[in-house]
């Protein structure tokens, strides 16, 4: 549950509290009306919820993330969470989903490179750099990974594809 209040503070910081709140009842009905009446939840006149039954792939990353499914996590990451989207004059909901944003990507990176650690200690020199690849994908300016990935490519004999990954670094 969230407080109303904390809504109104997040999205729409720079309106008085009765404008605020219109706009959050435009913007609740509207959800209603496309998702459905039961997916969003009114506790009384103070907080509001999602039902149980709405899910994210974020939420079902981060539940990979902490049962240990690494592999399951990274197929569910597909980038930048709500890439191109911003809300402006939303400064604290910006703030907010930037610290999301980050914070998805490191969790991506550690497991491709956890992932990675796996594969090298198995032996398996081209998953090893597979894995090293999305680390990559997901955090670009990771050099240590992509060193160790361009490696890897040629030692398990992909020197073109070595050299593909350190020019277009």
């Amino acid at each position: 549950m969230v407080r109303r209040d904390t809504l109104l503070a997040l999205l729409w910081p720079d309106m008085d509290d009765a404008r605020a709140r219109n706009a959050l009842s435009q913007a609740l009905h509207r959800l209603r009306s496309q998702l459905g009446k039961d997916v969003i939840r009114t506790h009384g006149r103070q907080e509001v919820s999602l039902s149980s039954g709405v899910r994210s792939d974020a939420g079902r990353f981060r539940e990979a993330m902490e049962a240990g499914r690494s592999e399951e996590a990274l197929s569910l990451y597909r980038g930048e969470m709500l890439h191109g989207f911003h809300l402006s004059g939303a400064r604290v909901f910006q703030d907010w989903l930037d610290l999301q944003r980050r914070s998805l990507a490191r969790a991506a990176h550690e497991a491709a490179v956890s992932m990675a650690d796996r594969a090298d200690e198995a032996g398996r020199l081209v998953e090893c750099g597979r894995w090293l690849r999305r680390a990559v994908e997901v955090i670009p300016s990771d050099q240590v990974a992509l060193r160790r990935m361009i490696h890897y490519l040629e030692r398990a004999g992909d020197t073109a594809g070595a050299i593909r990954a350190y020019e277009s670094s």
